[in-house]
């Protein structure tokens, strides 16, 4: 499926195959980002929000449901060094810890 090259291409799917676990985990797998072109249940499912966030940590944006905002899809997201650091800030300021100044 196109899906397997470019994530991304899951934008111009039908509703009927963004709502395929298969094809969206393909999807994900390829592009994390994909996420957000999936149908409401599977972006909360588990194994496709998973695999979307481990591909890519900018995929949280996109989690519905009770796994959003939690420390394990957080700490298994794949961020770059700079939003890993921004990203632990702002968890920090919510959890009402201390934040060390930017350089």
């Amino acid at each position: 499926a196109a899906v397997a090259q470019d994530g991304l291409a899951l934008r111009f799917a039908s509703e009927e195959l963004r709502s395929d676990k298969e094809i969206v985990l393909s999807a994900v797998s390829s592009s994390g980002t994909a996420l957000r072109f999936a149908c409401p249940a599977l972006r909360a499912d588990g194994d496709v929000v998973r695999a979307a966030v481990q591909q890519s940590g900018s995929a949280l944006q996109f989690v519905l449901g009770d796994l959003r905002g939690t420390a394990e899809l957080f700490m298994s997201a794949n961020f770059d060094n700079v939003a890993r650091s921004c990203v632990t800030d702002q968890m920090k300021k919510l959890q009402g810890r201390p934040v060390a100044p930017s350089a």
